[in-house]
């Protein structure tokens, strides 16, 4: 698995430098707000498997919410779709009851998040910001 100086490397090799400059501008901060209903989730990529690198990305987390609720990081979508079924779903963390979450944690491909408003209608807050 390459570092991320490797990755950023190969990147300057075959990309040119008013692009790349681009690139890592766009790519550092992603921020959603979303309405949630009472016992309905949501999904979030912490690092999307489609994106085109293979190295692990450190990444601060941030989600704030009106009301308490749970958010469980996974390994993958498929975790979500077994959280919706209630069939054993595998977790990396997990924090309970919260109305804010702030972490920072090194994500591997696929890694997601699983906002579940289960203590009524959250106005939720997410920031992913990835930083080297």
């Amino acid at each position: 698995m390459a570092s991320l100086k490797e990755a950023k490397e190969r990147i300057r090799k075959h990309v040119s430098l008013p692009f790349l400059r681009t690139l890592i501008l766009v790519g550092l901060e992603r921020r959603d707000n979303v309405s949630i209903p009472r016992d309905y989730a949501a999904f979030y990529y912490i690092y999307d498997p489609t994106m085109p690198f293979d190295f692990d990305v450190p990444d601060r987390i941030k989600i704030t919410s009106d009301t308490y609720e749970n958010v469980y990081i996974v390994p993958d979508k498929k975790q979500y779709e077994k959280f919706l079924e209630w069939s054993g779903y595998k977790t990396i963390k997990w924090f309970s009851r919260i109305k804010e979450v702030n972490t920072t944690i090194t994500a591997k491909k696929g890694w997601g998040i699983i906002i579940w408003a289960n203590n009524g209608k959250a106005n939720v807050e997410v920031v992913l910001d990835y930083y080297p």
